[in-house]
């Protein structure tokens, strides 16, 4: 069975949240192992820029994936999980994404300031997520 990190908030998206500073609203922000294991190769990352705004559920991160058994290439999508601006994006899982295979709580996509507060408490703790998880899976 798949641990999940404790310290984290998770979506339904399967994005985590990771609280940094709390006084100045600042989380860094990643893929799940759920869905890491469910993507193929990601190829590319279509990153925003610093200060890009988003709204919660937006969508913010563009992934370009291997699609081998068709020689074709997708894309998936990931949502915002707070609305918010970035502050700053990871520049070495941008130039190196099968790094969010190898480890995904340990490379983080970007970092933001989120606006309200209250958006935190609608993500899910580790122990909702794994509950979420297996609805899912029936």
């Amino acid at each position: 069975m798949i641990e999940y990190p404790q310290e984290l908030h998770y979506s339904q998206n399967h994005v985590w949240v990771q609280l940094e500073d709390q006084a100045n609203q600042v989380v860094r922000i990643g893929i799940t192992d759920c869905l890491q294991e469910e993507l193929p190769e990601i190829l590319t990352i279509d990153m925003p820029m610093d200060e890009d705004e988003f709204e919660m559920d937006d969508e913010c991160i563009l992934l370009h994936l291997n699609i081998t058994e068709e020689d074709e290439d997708e894309f998936y999508q990931l949502r915002a999980p707070l609305s918010g601006h970035v502050t700053e994006i990871n520049p070495e899982v941008r130039s190196n994404p099968d790094l969010l295979h190898v480890a995904p709580y340990d490379h983080w996509l970007l970092r933001m300031v989120y606006d309200d507060p209250g958006e935190l408490e609608l993500l899910m703790t580790a122990e909702k997520y794994m509950v979420y998880l297996e609805t899912l899976e029936q």
